[in-house]
């Protein structure tokens, strides 16, 4: 396991005192701050006091005075972090609910502390890109519609610091970062698999072996396709669309995915953009066999 490059804090979300106890020590053996709560209600205390500085939360399904599903819309609906949940084959069939709270990280029980961490990571990292460039309203200001760049995790950023700077003025704080929390699935889809060509299996293996982010750097320099994003304001609406340089893909196949499909895939570390973003946009296109991609919310 490489070494962390800053202390990274999580809360840690469990009732079983004998399974927070050994995360929490696993956890901080490997460089993190754990801050522990006994079940949800006392969560939200954590969550309350500690949102400026936790970087993931890792919570338990079930629990008394409230479950891991109301501790994730509560984040859902305030600063909306990173969030991993516990599982097991008994409870599993609930965690699709947590879907419709962006969470996109699962751990069943019984974990293995290396799976346990590659997902926490995975987390970790998928949410630094996004907030990266967030506070810089500068990047790509005017009256610009469309931007195209070359295919790049940095320049991504940048096209999500542009596409917040359209559309702030129609969406709330909480809004404007569920936006583009399920709109970066799109644009990391458009660059990781659509650009590079890096497949939903090859991507599940590098999560699990800690190699995503060394193998996107080495495709990404001799990649030279682009990525193109359209921004539209509607009379009560929000358009984007998203083009990518690669053969497509075949979205039918998850579209069509049932509960059961979704299931078998809920510990997978990726797999399920697709169907949160069906749920969280009005209306989603795929276009030209899917290296297109239109996405429409309203807004009040």
């Amino acid at each position: 396991m490489a070494k962390m490059e800053q202390r990274r804090t999580i809360l840690l979300v469990e009732d079983s005192p004998l399974i927070r106890e050994e995360t929490s020590l696993a956890l901080r053996k490997h460089g993190y701050n754990v801050i522990e709560a006994d079940d949800g209600a006392v969560g939200v205390e954590r969550y309350k006091e500690n949102c400026s500085i936790i970087d993931v939360i890792v919570s338990d399904l079930e629990m008394p005075n409230m479950d891991g599903l109301e501790l994730a819309q509560y984040n859902y609906e305030n600063n909306f972090l990173p969030f991993v949940v516990y599982t097991s084959v008994d409870d599993s069939k609930s965690a699709l609910k947590f879907l419709e709270y962006g969470v996109h990280d699962y751990i069943e029980k019984p974990y293995k502390e290396e799976q346990l961490l590659s997902i926490i990571n995975n987390a970790i990292n998928r949410w630094s890109v996004h907030k990266e460039f967030e506070e810089d309203e500068t990047l790509f200001a005017g009256n610009l519609e469309s931007i195209k760049f070359l295919s790049r995790r940095q320049e991504l950023c940048h096209a999500n610091s542009w596409i917040m700077n359209k559309i702030s003025r129609f969406f709330d704080e909480h809004e404007c970062d569920r936006f583009m929390n399920f709109l970066d699935e799109v644009l990391y889809n458009a660059h990781e698999h659509g650009n590079l060509g890096i497949t939903e299996e090859e991507k599940t293996h590098l999560i699990q072996s800690g190699k995503f982010l060394k193998e996107v750097s080495r495709l990404e320099k001799r990649c030279r396709s682009e990525i193109k994003i359209s921004v539209s304001i509607l009379s009560n609406q929000v358009a984007v669309s998203v083009s990518d340089e690669g053969k497509g893909f075949d979205f039918g196949r998850y579209l069509s995915m049932t509960e059961e499909d979704i299931l078998e895939r809920i510990c997978l570390p990726n797999g399920r953009g697709i169907c949160m973003v069906q749920k969280y946009f009005d209306s989603v296109d795929y276009i030209d066999n899917g290296s297109t991609v239109l996405l429409m919310k309203r807004f009040a």
